[in-house]
This record gives structure tokens, sequence and C-alpha cells, in this order.
């Protein structure tokens, strides 16, 4: 897919859906196509909402070798 998105002047290259664990899908499909970086949404919790509903963007920075750029999204 390509197509540039006016507002943010990104080009998309390709959208995967994939079933399995976050966090190593992310990481694995980074491997795959040889990223340049990962960019993430997070709605910020604390550490204890993290651990009991997931905090799966500081897992992927905690273990992922590719750099990773986390934009703070609003509260729902």
């Amino acid at each position: 897919m390509d197509s540039q998105i006016d507002s943010c002047r990104l080009l998309i290259e390709d959208i995967r859906i994939t079933k399995g664990n976050p966090t190593e899908v992310i990481l694995n499909t980074t491997k795959d196509i040889h990223s340049d970086m990962i960019v993430m949404g997070s709605y910020g919790h604390n550490i204890l909402q993290d651990a009991l509903t997931g905090g799966t963007a500081r897992r992927v920075v905690k273990k992922s070798e590719t750099p990773v750029f986390v934009v703070r999204l609003p509260k729902k």
C-alpha cells in the first residue's frame, strides 16, 4: 500500500492484522520487515494499572532493539 496522509506526510507501506501476544508480534514483525522505528500510542496509566491491564508499549520499549517512539493518547 503506497499512500500518503496529507495531514502528517507519512508514507504507509504496510498494514498488518495479526493474532498473538501483542509485544511479541510487534517485536517479531519489526525484525521481519527491518523497521527503522516503532511508533506506538499509550494512555500513560500508572505502573499498577499497567500491571493489571497490560502496558504493551512499556514492554516493547524495554525489549526492543529498534528505537520506539511512544505517543501519549488522550484519556478515554
